[in-house]
């Protein structure tokens, strides 16, 4: 009879380590679930501020080329088509940027 309770007693304690042990995992689970949901998410801040910058200074490329262009002189076309290659550079990188965040 003492001996059968101790079994008793034996197997309790097993099956409490093992759901404690399941229940570490599952934590564990959901702290790296949301550990990767963080970065992803100060991944989209840094991709977003850079879309940004690059929108910033893409703006203010085509207004000053828009300055430029009503009556230029030939230094100043030249600028204006070395500025104008610059804003398609800039519009690649914006390109990068974008198909680099849609496939995070």
């Amino acid at each position: 009879m003492y001996l059968s309770s101790m079994d008793r007693q034996r197997n309790i304690n097993s099956d409490n380590n093992q759901k404690s042990n399941i229940t570490l995992k599952v934590i564990l689970k959901k702290y790296v679930l949301w550990m990767k949901m963080l970065t992803k998410r100060s991944m989209i801040e840094e991709i977003t501020a850079q879309i940004n910058d690059i929108e910033g200074e893409i703006f203010d490329a085509k207004e000053e080329i828009a300055t430029q262009i009503n009556d230029p002189t030939p230094a100043e076309e030249s600028s204006i088509i070395e500025e104008q290659n610059i804003l398609m550079l800039m519009n690649n990188d914006l390109i990068k940027i974008i198909m680099g965040f849609l496939f995070l």
